[in-house]
C-alpha cells in the first residue's frame, strides 16, 4: 500500500473527510520546502513569500480540521523561522562583505599613501638632483667668468726712477682675460697746465694697458713700469672682465720721507633705470695719509 493511500486511510479512520488529495499535496510541498530550507537557507524574502502563499491557501479553505490547522501552524512557524534565519545570515554576510570591502579600501589607501610618499620622495630626489645640477652649473659658470672675484693694484716694487704694480687676486674663482687701463692723473694735470688737451688725448697720453690672460685665486701679476714723482702720485685704474667691470683709485703721498698710500676699489653695476651704482669692494688708507676734514680727497 502506498504512503498516500495510508494517509487517506488514516484520515478516513479518524473521520477527517476534509483532507483531500490536493490539500495533502499542497502541505507536502510546503513541508518539503521547509525541510530543504532547514538544510540550505534561502535568500531573504523567499521564505516570507512562501509563507504568504501558504496563508492564501489557508484562507481559501473554508472548513479546516484541527490536524490541518496544526500542520499549517507548524508550516507557518517553520517558514517564519527560516525567514528570520535567512535575514540574519544575509545581515552577517553583508557585515562580512562590508568589513572585507573596508579592509580592501584600507589596503588601497595604505598602498596609495605609500605610493604617494614614494612619489614625493622621488620628486624630492629629482628636485635635489636638479638643485645640485643647477648649483654645479652655476659653479661652472662662476669658474669660467670669475664669479664675484676681482683684482686690485698694489705698489709692488720701486726702483730709483720707476714704479711697478701688482694685480692682486681676491675671491674664490679665477679671473680670465682681464683688461686693465691705468691712467696717470698727475701726468694729465701737468700736460693740461702746459696746453689744453682733450679727454681723448689724455687717454692716449697717460694710459697704460695690460691684459691678463689668467689670474689664479690668491695670485698676483706684475704690471708696469711707471715713472716716479717725488712727492705724490695719483692713478685711476679701470678693470673689465667677463664678470663685470670695476675701478680703483690709487694714491700715495710722501710724508716725512716715507710713502703713505690710500686706495679704493669700486665695482659698478647698472640698476633698473640704467644708472651706474657703486659698490665699494676694498678701501685701504694708511694712518699717516693726509686728510681734509678727516676724509681722503680722492682725485
Amino acid at each position: 500500500m502506498s504512503p498516500i493511500r495510508s494517509l487517506f486511510g488514516f484520515m478516513r479512520a479518524y473521520q477527517i473527510a476534509e483532507y483531500t488529495r490536493s490539500l495533502a499535496c499542497w502541505q507536502a510541498i510546503f513541508i518539503i520546502a521547509v525541510l530543504y530550507w532547514f538544510q540550505f537557507t534561502p535568500a531573504p524574502n523567499i521564505a516570507m513569500g512562501v509563507l504568504t502563499l501558504a496563508t492564501v491557501v489557508m484562507a481559501l479553505r473554508d472548513e479546516r480540521s484541527r490536524l490541518e490547522r496544526v500542520v499549517w501552524i507548524v508550516v507557518a512557524g517553520a517558514l517564519f523561522f527560516i525567514e528570520m534565519n535567512a535575514i540574519n545570515k544575509d545581515r552577517v554576510q553583508h557585515d562580512e562583505e562590508r568589513i572585507e570591502q573596508q579592509a580592501r579600501l584600507t589596503s588601497v589607501f595604505v598602498r596609495s599613501q605609500a605610493q604617494f610618499s614614494e612619489t614625493l620622495r622621488s620628486i624630492g630626489s629629482v628636485a635635489n638632483t636638479a638643485k645640485e645640477s643647477v648649483k654645479t652649473a652655476q659653479e661652472s659658470i662662476k669658474t669660467m667668468t670669475g664669479g664675484d672675484s676681482y683684482c686690485w693694484l698694489a705698489f709692488s716694487y720701486v726702483e730709483p726712477n720707476q714704479l711697478l704694480f701688482s694685480a692682486v687676486h681676491v675671491g674664490s674663482y679665477p679671473l680670465r682675460n682681464v683688461d686693465i687701463s691705468i691712467r696717470d692723473i698727475d701726468l694729465y694735470e701737468r700736460t693740461q697746465r702746459e696746453r689744453p688737451i682733450s679727454i681723448s688725448e689724455f687717454l692716449d697720453l697717460a694710459k697704460t694697458r695690460a691684459h691678463l690672460l689668467y689670474l689664479a685665486p690668491h695670485g698676483a701679476s706684475v704690471i708696469g713700469p711707471f715713472p716716479i714723482n717725488d712727492q705724490a702720485q695719483n692713478f685711476d685704474a679701470q678693470f673689465s672682465s667677463a664678470n663685470g667691470f670695476w675701478s680703483e683709485l690709487l694714491q700715495r703721498r710722501k710724508i716725512d720721507g716715507k710713502w703713505a698710500v690710500a686706495l679704493k676699489v669700486t665695482r659698478w653695476t647698472v640698476d633698473e633705470k640704467g644708472n651706474l651704482v657703486p659698490h665699494i669692494l676694498r678701501e685701504t688708507i694708511d694712518p699717516n695719509y693726509p686728510k681734509v676734514g678727516g676724509k681722503v680727497e680722492w682725485r
